[in-house]
């Protein structure tokens, strides 16, 4: 019977205690994330990429058919530009670094980024035009 009063005694403080205690406040929340700076693409961005890309399709079949014509790349290695695969994953990623940087350039300057993308798309363009229209006996 001397125990009863003790594991009373200690069973009232556990209670006591427990009824106090809120678990909640354990639970630690953690602030809120800053906002980012995230813009959507707009119609004009959209409408750029495509052209660059297409641009780059174009350069792609154009170079290809210009090397079955007998002439020779300029500028690019010969381990891209004579094998068709390896050239479509290089327009590729100068494609997706082109959007990289149009997208980092658009903060600050939306218009340069414009111009530099249209003017990458324009001066493929030229050299897709080129190699398609140069004739087969001019080497």
């Amino acid at each position: 019977m001397r125990r009863f009063p003790l594991i009373a005694l200690i069973f009232s403080f556990l209670v006591a205690f427990v009824s106090t205690v809120n678990a909640e406040s354990f639970v630690q929340t953690l602030p809120d994330a800053p906002a980012g700076h995230h813009q959507p693409i707009g119609r004009t961005d959209w409408s750029l990429l495509a052209v660059d890309a297409s641009a780059r399709a174009l350069d792609i079949y154009s170079t290809h058919w210009m090397l079955q014509q007998g002439d020779h790349e300029m500028f690019l290695p010969d381990a891209i530009s004579h094998h068709v695969p390896v050239m479509a994953a290089y327009s590729a990623g100068v494609v997706a670094l082109d959007w990289f940087a149009m997208r980092k350039l658009e903060r600050k300057r939306p218009r340069l980024a414009h111009l530099i993308l249209a003017s990458n798309a324009v001066q493929d363009g030229f050299w897709a035009l080129r190699n398609l229209t140069l004739k087969p006996d001019r080497r």
